[in-house]
């Protein structure tokens, strides 16, 4: 099956469909090699009563794959001199105590600071939160999560939104800015990332109303469409350093192509030597497979599928349905974005999903 025969099939022409005989209602995708498109498709819909059409240029949440925008901007940040990749993170975060090993920006970024995974903090907190009680609700997260108990870092690599969540609120500092601003001013304003933002409260955003639906949420109202899906993100206005960026695939390509492009040799937004930094084995969280800021593929069958090559691949996968691979050797850039959470989370079906598409791209 070509690449667009293996969407095409996975689109829910229903909603009663996804999830038992289809993956989803909205599929994009669009795929670089050398920089040159070869796959650039839509298949279904970007959500069902009402039924609405789904195109290239419908944005969906990006979910996790926001973590790889906040490991961006913290290079850049690197760069600038702002901070080291080594640093302790303590110079930033009032409430944080070390152990006996300092915890730096790097343990972040590569998920072995010893934080644990998650924390639904969204069931102790405002779920509907106004712009004054989403700032307390941040605030309030941050001094939980550097209360938390924790391992010795940089031994074991544990995926950890708290650890990304601690880290945009520290290149808030850095920068001195709102993480949403920092990201669409140093990011994707300079690689015209048009489609690419946060929808945040505190600048108070409209949602954005064609984007692809998720999760029918009561507690929420109903379908969330164009407010962002992660509830521990939603309660802190709709920004964080672990989800909240809405996207479509060309532009979540571009900025994939774009970094693939420095690491071959071209000047871009940060520098070759660190961006090879955090993609080396040097950067490798503990025992996990995170480089700094970037997932590589590992187990038995990776989503990327066996074209990708563990040694030279480096992406992120984000919980909605969305993934970026970039085949460094190959020169391939993979976006592949579905709503795979409409109209519930309680959906695997993007897990053959993904290795199917991936696989078809070789």
């Amino acid at each position: 099956m070509t690449p667009e025969d293996v969407l095409n099939a996975a689109a829910a022409p229903d909603l009663a469909s996804i999830g038992s005989t289809h993956t989803a209602s909205a599929l994009a995708a669009v795929v670089l090699r050398d920089g040159a498109v070869v796959v650039e498709h839509a298949a279904g819909h970007a959500g069902f009563d009402p039924q609405r059409p789904l195109t290239l240029e419908t944005p969906f949440d990006l979910a996790s794959v926001t973590k790889v925008f906040t490991a961006t901007l913290a290079m850049l940040a690197v760069d600038a001199g702002r901070c080291a990749i080594d640093e302790p993170i303590v110079r930033w975060v009032d409430d944080w105590v070390d152990g006996a090993e300092a915890v730096t920006l790097l343990h972040l970024l590569n998920h072995s600071s010893g934080l644990p995974a998650w924390d639904q903090f969204y069931l102790r907190m405002p779920i509907t939160p106004d712009v004054e009680t989403a700032a307390a609700t941040a605030d309030e997260i941050e001094r939980q999560i550097a209360a938390k108990e924790r391992g010795r870092p940089g031994r074991q690599g544990v995926y950890s939104d708290l650890g990304y969540i601690l880290l945009g609120r520290i290149l808030e500092r850095v920068w001195d800015a709102p993480l949403e601003d920092a990201v669409e001013s140093r990011i994707c304003g300079p690689l015209a990332l048009e489609s690419t933002r946060f929808v945040s409260q505190r600048r108070a955003d409209e949602a954005i109303a064609d984007a692809a639906s998720t999760e029918v949420d009561p507690r929420r109202g109903g379908v969330m469409v164009g407010r962002v899906h992660d509830e521990n993100c939603y309660i802190q206005g709709g920004v964080a350093g672990h989800a909240g960026l809405f996207g479509t695939a060309a532009d979540l390509a571009q900025f994939g192509s774009h970094l693939l492009a420095i690491d071959r040799g071209a000047a871009g937004i940060v520098s070759q030597e660190l961006l090879q930094l955090c993609w080396s084995e040097g950067a490798r969280g503990g025992s996990g497979h995170y480089l700094g800021g970037w997932d590589t593929p590992s187990g038995p069958q990776s989503s990327a599928g066996r074209g990708f090559a563990p040694s030279s691949t480096v992406g992120h996968l984000g919980f909605t349905g969305t993934s970026l691979w970039i085949e460094r050797e190959a020169g391939v850039v993979a976006a592949l974005l579905t709503n795979r959470v409409y109209p519930t989370r309680e959906n695997d079906r993007i897990k053959a999903l993904r290795v199917a598409f991936h696989e078809s791209l070789f």
